[in-house]
């Protein structure tokens, strides 16, 4: 009886694990294959965009102390020098992937998404950041909100001029307000009414940044 007993604790504990196991391993699975998907888009944009580049080596000091851990190049548009991509590999025989930052331009050359993908030194399981960001234009102000790649909004941002006055509006993850109209301040208030507006409250079909070869 009392083996059968503590047969079913031991079974009802690992019974519990597994949610909060597959709860990650879905999560790293995700961001893995956001940073996969990321690699593709640029391996595709720049088969079809004209493009130079500029090389350099970098680091990390302290615990590291690796000065030319990396190889990054930067991807420019000839004639404007807009930033289409940034990739940092590690300077070695396997050339892995450290950061890729890509950079989507609207029709008047602003920047109006941006994907990122960071791996930490020495851990290659999962990306250790993951971003999607959507900007917006209206009028004197330059807005974006930031996601990862669990569709998670981790912040947003707002700067500009309204009625001829200065805003600046920031908000993390824990701050974001759930009803605009409950800002107290009138100016930040219609700031960020004006701001916003256009912006999702989710990543969406960007979640899969392969969306954007559609």
């Amino acid at each position: 009886m009392l083996f059968r007993l503590i047969s079913l604790v031991l079974t009802l504990m690992l019974c519990s694990f597994p949610s909060h196991a597959a709860e990650r391993y879905s999560r790293a699975e995700r961001w893995t294959q956001f940073a996969r998907s990321l690699e593709k888009l640029h391996e595709q944009r720049m088969k079809s965009l004209p493009y130079t580049t500029q090389e350099s080596i970098g680091g990390y000091g302290g615990i590291r102390s690796d000065p030319e851990y990396y190889r990054e190049v930067k991807y420019l548009e000839p004639g404007s020098g807009k930033l289409l991509a940034v990739v940092q590999r590690e300077n070695n025989a396997g050339k892995l992937l450290h950061v890729i930052e890509l950079y989507i331009h609207d029709d008047q050359g602003r920047v109006s998404r941006e994907y990122l993908a960071t791996y930490l030194p020495g851990r290659r399981e999962t990306p250790y950041q993951t971003l999607i960001t959507l900007y917006a234009y209206e009028g004197g102000l330059k807005a974006f909100r930031q996601f990862d790649a669990s569709n998670d909004l981790l912040f947003e941002h707002c700067a500009g001029e309204i009625d001829g006055q200065k805003v600046r509006i920031s908000f993390d993850e824990f701050d974001v307000p759930d009803d605009a109209g409950k800002i107290s301040d009138e100016l930040e208030r219609k700031a960020y009414l004006s701001c916003f507006q256009s912006l999702p409250k989710s990543a969406g079909r960007y979640l899969n940044p392969l969306t954007e070869l559609e």
